[in-house]
């Protein structure tokens, strides 16, 4: 089963969703959801780490007419990451808030009560990549009640966990100083 099967591993962790709902107006609602989350892994030849994601999210959906749906949001994490260094490897710093804040809005066109269209786009920023756009158009068919083709073409964006950007190992070479190299992974 992977990590949790190993003795040297420590898992723990939970996480609770908290949503509220708001009907509002004929085809109109609001949305919001907190998510905080913790997660520990520990091993003891590798640098553990303790991490607490804290998620709020909200959403408007509307209707402008009856063939044109619109939905936009936003929202924030911030994940705050503790590690432990070992002998192998650590991180630089062992501990550091990692933010990211994303926007977003699509709207659905239903062309005939069998097709309809969804444009949409949404905008992210994140402590290490910056700021990116994510493009997206979907297309639905319903040719039947029990039946539906659909294709998309999308941009995602992958979210670099902290391993890719501030982890380092250290070498068991010594230089002719004495002093251990270490190596920081890219």
């Amino acid at each position: 089963m992977g990590l949790a099967d190993r003795p040297d591993i420590e898992m723990d962790g939970g996480n609770l969703v908290v949503t509220y709902t708001k009907p509002l107006d004929a085809g109109e609602s609001f949305q919001i959801a907190g998510m905080p989350i913790a997660s520990i892994a520990m091993c003891r030849a590798r640098a553990g780490k303790a991490v607490r994601p804290n998620n709020v999210e909200g959403q408007h959906s509307f209707r402008l007419t009856p063939r044109y749906h619109l939905l936009w949001g936003g929202g924030v994490r911030s994940t705050l990451s503790r590690t432990k260094p070992t002998a192998l490897i650590f991180f630089e710093p062992n501990d550091r808030t990692i933010n990211q804040v994303h926007g977003f809005a699509q709207t659905e066109i239903t062309f005939t009560p069998k097709l309809s269209a969804t444009f949409g786009k949404r905008g992210e920023r994140m402590t290490f990549s910056g700021f990116e756009l994510q493009p997206a158009i979907r297309a639905k068919y319903t040719p039947r009640a029990s039946t539906i083709v659909w294709g998309a073409i999308s941009r995602a964006v992958r979210t670099p966990p902290r391993f890719d950007q501030t982890c380092a190992c250290c070498s068991t070479a010594s230089s002719p100083g004495g002093t251990v190299n270490s190596s920081r992974g890219t």
